[in-house]
């Protein structure tokens, strides 16, 4: 049978997949080796004859390196070139739009940079070339060192974050006056910019795939697990400068996760009162951020100004075509010249007001489109930590894209909503990030066939 097995496996080049198939190949002989048992022949015969029925190796071989040779998700790669392109042209029409250019420095003294479609085209580019990078990478290999790139990233936030909390609580005397940039010593502001590399919200999105590697190892356990699990879960709240809709994209995305290992019986318990918990929680956190982002939009006045502003910027728009805006009376100014930051957080509401509600809704369900690609890739993997791991990005991807829908039609506060931003489509550097969840679904689409329902992530020294 080993013989067998050991010949079969040379005919197949990726290497990665041996231990799947064997384990296969070897259960299939097994198994008729005992059917074999039952009807009455000795165990070398069966052995001998179970063997036989597999037919011949080299041919079975050939065959299944076509099955398991790695894949890429060429729907996928396609989509993401075709929603990357769809954000060019819109960038570079916003860019040229010379109406809206003139009203909105005449009334808000703001201007889109002309620019901002060549900066999208290459930061596309860019995303495309780190995308398929990120699909040669083992999503396995990121998964054995989880906890340790976890542990480093805490340990670089503590670095650059205690000594400038230090210096300024000793400067002060503990007053709480605050120090101006220039007030810290020079190695104290290094210090700084990079640990708001690492704490910002986009250095966040790392946490999203490297949980799916952490919970794994918790595999079997049970409470103290569930306990640990949820503490990984307090880390992009303490280190992200954002309390609202950033955290909720990522606390989701990791909820998620942990949602699927319980029920995958990763960790044992009690499942049903644990998942209820878990989503009420998230919920009341979701409506005490957004109250609390109300309240940070200054005072009453102002967040009714907002309101009263994106109502009338929505009360201008028609299904197809744009519209006049209605706050001012007669005043015939487009309703896109009044839309605010429309090459980011609002650009579906600037599309909506040039275009119509219709183009608006078109782009936000090819963003869509292409997040559903990536799950059907990812929906037949065999191997649960993929999975797991795959999940997570699209529930960040598609979280982000339903919170800037909420904020480009006003349901969110003024700061909330512009803290949002539609993955692929604004100009934001958030959109690299959407490009690298991209490549490790690509990533575990390529090893689909390649490993089996649990994989050895453990570090061996």
């Amino acid at each position: 049978m080993e013989e067998y097995i050991k010949l079969l496996l040379e005919q197949v080049r990726f290497q990665k997949a041996h231990k799947t198939i064997a384990e296969e190949i070897r259960s299939h002989i097994e198994d008729q080796i005992e059917a074999n048992l039952s009807e009455g022949m000795d165990r070398d015969t069966a052995e001998k004859q179970a063997v036989e029925d597999m037919g011949d190796p080299v041919e079975a071989g050939i065959a299944l390196d076509k099955v398991h040779r790695p894949k890429l998700a060429w729907g996928v790669v396609l989509a993401a070139i075709g929603v990357g392109l769809i954000g060019t042209m819109i960038q570079f029409f916003l860019a040229n739009d010379t109406t809206m250019q003139y009203f909105s420095v005449q009334m808000t003294s703001r201007s889109v940079n002309p620019l901002n479609g060549y900066t999208f085209l290459a930061r596309t580019v860019v995303g495309i070339g780190i995308m398929l990078s990120v699909y040669l990478l083992d999503y396995t290999v990121i998964s054995k060192y989880s906890n340790v790139i976890a542990t480093v990233f805490v340990m670089f936030f503590l670095i650059t974050y205690l000594p400038l909390k230090l210096y300024w609580f000793v400067k002060t005397a503990g007053t709480g006056v605050d120090l101006g940039y220039y007030e810290y010593p020079k190695l104290l502001r290094f210090l700084g910019e990079i640990g708001y590399l690492l704490r910002s919200n986009m250095g966040m999105l790392l946490l999203v795939p490297l949980y799916a590697g952490i919970i794994y190892k918790y595999r079997g356990q049970s409470y103290k697990a569930l306990f640990k699990a949820l503490s990984w879960m307090i880390l992009p709240f303490i280190f992200s400068f954002s309390r609202g809709v950033y955290y909720a994209a990522i606390l989701g995305s990791m909820l998620l996760q942990l949602s699927i290992a319980i029920k995958k019986e990763w960790i044992k318990v009690r499942k049903t009162p644990v998942l209820i918990c878990m989503w009420l929680a998230y919920v009341l956190l979701i409506i005490l951020n957004i109250r609390a982002g109300i309240a940070e939009s200054g005072d009453e006045s102002l967040y009714m100004s907002w309101n009263r502003s994106i109502k009338y910027i929505i009360d201008s728009m028609y299904l197809f075509g744009g519209g006049m805006y209605k706050g001012w009376g007669n005043v015939h100014i487009p309703a896109s010249s009044f839309v605010p930051n429309p090459d980011e957080s609002f650009v579906l509401t600037y599309i909506s007001t040039t275009w119509g509600v219709a183009a608006g809704g078109a782009v936000f369900m090819i963003v869509i489109g292409l997040i559903v690609c990536g799950l059907v890739a990812i929906s037949k993997c065999k191997n649960q930590l993929g999975y797991v791991m795959g999940m997570g990005c699209i529930m960040w991807l598609a979280a982000n894209a339903i919170i800037n829908i909420w904020g480009s039609f006003g349901m969110l506060p003024l700061n909330c909503a512009y803290a949002t931003f539609l993955p692929f489509i604004s100009s934001s550097s958030m959109s690299l990030y959407a490009y690298v969840a991209l490549g490790i679904l690509l990533s575990i689409y390529k090893y689909k066939d390649a490993y089996s329902k649990h994989v050895d992530i453990s570090i061996r020294t």
